[in-house]
């Protein structure tokens, strides 16, 4: 993590050094969390991002993620709720260490829900036989992640989606780790602390080095399959700038609401 330290950072100051350190330990809690206790796509349990930080994720989001090997058939099921976006992909989520792949997202209206918000669908590499009554995603036959984003605009009033996956046909299940499987798994997680917080490090510092501060005017539409091999929502827009403010200045942000979510 020398990249923390380095004296050609944006800023140099104690506290963003610090900053930098929280963060590579954020990272190294979520890939311990992912590796060791969340890596099993045959018993995979959504779970939540939080505590950890990374990338452009949204502050008025709610997200969570699971293991899944499309080797297998999965039924996911629960209740939509209320919240102003709720949308899911089936993604690599191997962030600086190989390229995202985007197999499939979708949204609210594609799971099918009834008139109280009970949903159930089946995720698999097979065909859909035809006759299990509800939404049936084709899907390569691949080991992936199920990323799932709730927005949010009312915290107070909003319910957020409350959802079950399940493998329906998994080998038995084995609780114990090998000495193999734990040099591997820590591996992993040496990789990821050691190359993520890297990969959004230079992302930002780019905006930097192309003069984007304190103005959104380079921003253009991006094409939604290019979105997703970038590892965002296809429906969602991104812009991203750099903010500077010194003594006795604000930063005036005006914008005409799009009609969008």
């Amino acid at each position: 993590v020398d990249y923390v330290f380095e004296p050609d950072q944006v800023t140099d100051s104690a506290i963003d050094e610090a900053e930098g350190v929280r963060h590579v330990l954020r990272s190294l809690i979520k890939a311990s969390l992912a590796t060791f206790e969340n890596s099993d796509a045959q018993y995979p349990e959504l779970g939540w991002f939080h505590p950890s930080k990374m990338g452009l994720d949204n502050p008025d989001a709610f997200y969570q993620s699971a293991p899944v090997d499309l080797h297998h058939t999965y039924e996911l099921s629960g209740n939509v709720g209320s919240v102003a976006y709720f949308g899911i992909a089936l993604m690599s989520m191997s962030w600086g260490t190989g390229e995202v792949e985007m197999l499939r997202s979708i949204n609210v209206a594609e799971l099918a829900p009834d008139e109280h918000g009970d949903f159930l669908v089946t995720l698999s590499s097979h065909a859909d036989p035809g006759d299990t009554g509800h939404p049936w995603f084709q899907l390569p036959e691949k080991r992936t992640s199920l990323l799932v984003r709730q927005f949010l605009s009312d915290w107070e009033t909003e319910e957020v989606a409350r959802m079950s996956l399940r493998c329906v046909d998994p080998d038995p299940v084995q609780s114990r780790i090998s000495p193999d499987e734990l040099v591997a798994k820590l591996g992993r997680v040496a990789t990821e602390v050691n190359r993520v917080p890297q990969h959004w490090n230079d992302y930002y510092r780019q905006h930097i080095s192309r003069g984007e501060v304190n103005s959104f005017e380079h921003i253009e539409p991006v094409p939604a399959e290019d979105v997703g091999a970038l590892g965002g929502s296809t429906e969602q827009h991104y812009g991203e700038a750099w903010f500077e403010i010194g003594p006795g200045e604000a930063l005036l942000v005006e914008v005409e609401v799009p009609d969008c979510v």
